[in-house]
């Protein structure tokens, strides 16, 4: 699984160069790179965490995301002290409906891994499985370089040792726009 995700970043990577040599003059800013909290909703617990997407964009209204997460827990439960973490890499189409507004509506499905990882009183596991993301969002034009991410919701859907959980993941920060 590891070896396809790398191969999928390397795609999305190099997409994003050939996106920079397609782009048309009323394009001005062909990269995003969106960087906030994240709150995850997962089996019953709460996980507070971080998100990073990189979007190169092909067209107006059509990119290349990679999406980058982490969400964490600690508690007591039953006298024993748990930890858990898990992180998600996922990549894939990403809609935006630009317009001459200044409030951008989103979308996107991405597909790759997720890692997780449990502690109990020291004792750790972790497993290593399938991801999605499908969800999308609301951006707020700040400034010419700077929109605020009002919100952005996803149905996480992670796989782990054959077992399949589909988790609500909301997120807010800053979008910051690169390019020309």
């Amino acid at each position: 699984m590891t070896s396809i995700v790398r191969q999928l970043a390397i795609l999305v990577l190099l997409g994003g160069g050939a996106a920079t040599a397609q782009d048309s003059p009323e394009q001005e800013k062909p990269f995003e790179v969106f960087a906030g909290y994240s709150y995850l909703h997962e089996d019953g617990h709460n996980f507070n965490g971080w998100t990073g997407t990189f979007v190169a964009e092909i067209n107006k209204w059509f990119g290349l995301a990679a999406d980058f997460d982490g969400h964490y827990r600690s508690a007591t439960e039953e006298g024993a002290h748990v930890s858990e973490h898990e992180h998600g890499f996922t990549f894939g189409p990403h809609v935006s409906f630009h317009n001459k507004r200044r409030v951008t509506p989103f979308a996107f499905a991405l597909f790759g891994g997720a890692h997780a990882s449990a502690s109990v009183d020291g004792h750790t596991a972790s497993t290593t499985g399938f991801a999605m993301n499908l969800g999308g969002g609301l951006d707020v034009r700040l400034n010419e370089w700077i929109d605020a991410r009002i919100v952005q919701v996803d149905a996480a859907y992670t796989r782990f040792d054959g077992n399949g959980t589909t988790s609500p993941r909301v997120s807010a920060g800053l979008v910051f726009h690169f390019g020309k």
